[in-house]
């Protein structure tokens, strides 16, 4: 284990609803997939089982598999011990919607970066008032890359922010 520094490979992927965070999360795990010498690992929070209990779902149905954790610390508990049986292959850590680990999601970063893991997460930044959700504000405050999407709203103006629609179906902005 190495001592926590900043020269790490922590990159952040986030937006609001729908602006495409999972489907650029899913062509990045592929490519770390591809090259021989990366041990890639998928989590997702056990919360989000809107599409599938065990897999990262994208909005248009495409599938990677991934396991459900009901905590951030599991996926260091995962990753290390997984280690032990592949100590030379790099490690690549993917995490999608994040922000439900709270702030948890540093300290897990900071345990993966400590393993020389690189770690790539999606999730949304603000909630729908426009307040920092969860620990992505810190996330992308540690992160070496970022990429802010937006989405298109239905007024055909880009969205940052996602709305947030009550029962009446009225947005709340």
């Amino acid at each position: 284990m190495r001592e926590w520094t900043w020269m790490l490979n922590i990159e952040v992927i986030t937006g609001g609803m729908f602006c495409g965070k999972t489907t650029l999360l899913q062509k990045k795990i592929r490519e770390a997939q591809r090259v021989e010498f990366f041990k890639t690992y998928v989590f997702k929070p056990s919360t989000d089982n809107r599409y599938s209990e065990s897999a990262v779902v994208s909005h248009d149905g495409d599938e990677i598999d991934a396991i459900a954790v009901r905590h951030g610390m599991q996926i260091v508990h995962h990753v290390i011990n997984d280690s032990l049986t592949a100590p030379e292959h790099k490690k690549v850590v993917f995490i999608d919607e994040a922000q439900f680990f709270d702030s948890i999601l540093i300290n897990v970063i900071q345990r993966l970066a400590a393993y020389n893991c690189d770690v790539v997460i999606a999730g949304l930044d603000l909630d729908s008032s426009g307040r920092p959700f969860g620990g992505m504000p810190s996330a992308m405050a540690m992160a070496t890359k970022i990429h802010k999407l937006t989405a298109r709203c239905k007024c055909g103006n880009e969205s940052y922010v996602t709305a947030n629609k009550n029962k009446k179906n009225v947005v709340q902005v």
